[in-house]
């Protein structure tokens, strides 16, 4: 990639957005999981332990999976992830009617790992190939296959599981789901192995752990944890909770939620993406978090098709221009040496806070019902807001990266 001429799209773009794509789309299909789990007998409860303990096996994993792409670079890893994420599927497969049974919880598990890796490898890879004035934008660009899964898949795979409304789901319709899952992993794997090597992702010495906890405890890269954190827990509460939450007030069509808010996001990001380099990224999370919280209320109170896809529309124009921001960010502000572990701990507490999300508003649905997720989620983002302009007004000038901050042991 010429980084000089500020190029953002040639073949290595190409292949790696391709299997960030394909990634998603099985990503997405993760939206109607909640009806297999119901379908094998499991409550709100089980629900919530199974959606929260994929992302709790990708937060377990982080610290290792950062410390192999620093080691092994950030290809590799894309492609060892797409494997470990994809294969959970056949498993589940195989598994249709025979109840929940310890098989499925360390399925979860692995399918948590392989998501946790892909998705920090990708992201490191997009602002690692990315000219650097055009960081926020190149992430942004990249990001847009994940908002391509959330626009098309879930719609898609509720017809697919449900072919004719709740109650619907049968045997074959979630032998279709997880085969169709399956494909969508080999033509990942097969987009990653066609990324040209790049001079920018190369491999390097196995990180130290004295360099990884300072890195943790890095006061600047505290901001980043804090906002992460809480962020995903607002962003969470939809693709975990929608499902259940619309077959009790027997809404139909709910995908449609994923669809607006993947095309909002996408058709924001095409004229947002330099915002966060030109005006700071601190300064334009702020509205777009209250944006995000204001979307998260409107669904809280949907009792119709419209308006949650109302809701997912505000919800994806606060999305789209907020993820790329939250991940730059995170990547800005990492030590030299360790950009692999400081993005891999950036997502991993979006994953910490998107477990704690499904585990926590799982059991409050259990005892005081599915009305309390939503108006949780946005407070949780108004906790983002307050850290933020905290932080603007202490430190007002805009954050850039810093070339001087180098762990030597």
């Amino acid at each position: 990639m010429n980084l000089v001429e500020g190029k953002l799209i040639d073949r290595t773009f190409v292949f790696a957005f391709l299997s960030g794509l394909f990634m998603s789309f099985s990503a997405a299909c993760n939206t109607v999981y909640p009806i297999f789990i119901r379908f094998e007998g499991g409550s709100a409860y089980t629900i919530g332990l199974f959606m929260g303990l994929l992302n709790l096996s990708a937060l377990a994993g982080r610290p290792l999976i950062g410390m192999m792409i620093d080691r092994w670079g950030a290809k590799s890893v894309m492609l060892l992830a797409t494997v470990v994420m994809s294969l959970p599927a056949l498993g589940f497969l195989l598994l249709i009617d025979n109840g929940i049974g310890p098989a499925i919880w360390v399925l979860r598990i692995i399918q948590g790992l392989g998501g946790g890796a892909h998705f920090t490898a990708y992201m490191l890879f997009a602002a690692e190939t990315a000219p650097p004035t055009r960081r926020s934008e190149m992430v942004g660009r990249y990001g847009i296959a994940g908002l391509a899964g959330a626009m098309v898949v879930p719609p898609i795979a509720e017809k697919i599981v449900m072919p004719s409304g709740p109650g619907s789901t049968s045997t074959s319709t979630l032998t279709l789901l997880f085969t169709i899952v399956l494909a969508l992993g080999a033509l990942a794997c097969l987009s990653t192995i066609l990324i040209p090597s790049s001079p920018r992702n190369t491999a390097g010495k196995l990180p130290s752990t004295r360099g990884l906890i300072d890195t943790i405890k890095s006061n600047r890269m505290r901001l980043v944890f804090a906002i992460a954190f809480l962020f995903s827990i607002g962003f969470a509460a939809a693709p975990s909770f929608l499902a259940p939450v619309a077959f009790t007030r027997g809404i139909q069509g709910f995908g449609l939620y994923f669809t607006g808010f993947g095309l909002s996001a996408i058709f924001v990001r095409a004229f947002s993406a330099k915002w966060g380099d030109r005006y700071g990224m601190r300064r334009v999370l702020v509205p777009c978090f209250l944006l995000y919280a204001f979307g998260l209320m409107i669904l809280h109170f949907s009792t119709s098709t419209e308006w949650v896809v109302i809701s997912g529309i505000i919800n994806g124009i606060a999305h789209g221009i907020a993820f790329p921001l939250v991940t730059t960010l995170g990547y800005t502000m990492a030590p030299k040496g360790y950009t692999g572990s400081s993005m891999a701990l950036v997502t991993g507490m979006m994953d910490g806070g998107t477990a704690l999300s499904a585990f926590a508003l799982g059991q409050a649905a259990e005892w005081w019902g599915y009305g309390v997720i939503f108006p949780a989620s946005a407070f949780a983002i108004i906790l983002a807001i307050l850290i933020l302009l905290r932080d603007v007004l202490i430190r007002p000038k805009p954050i850039k990266k810093q070339k001087t901050m180098e762990f030597k042991y």
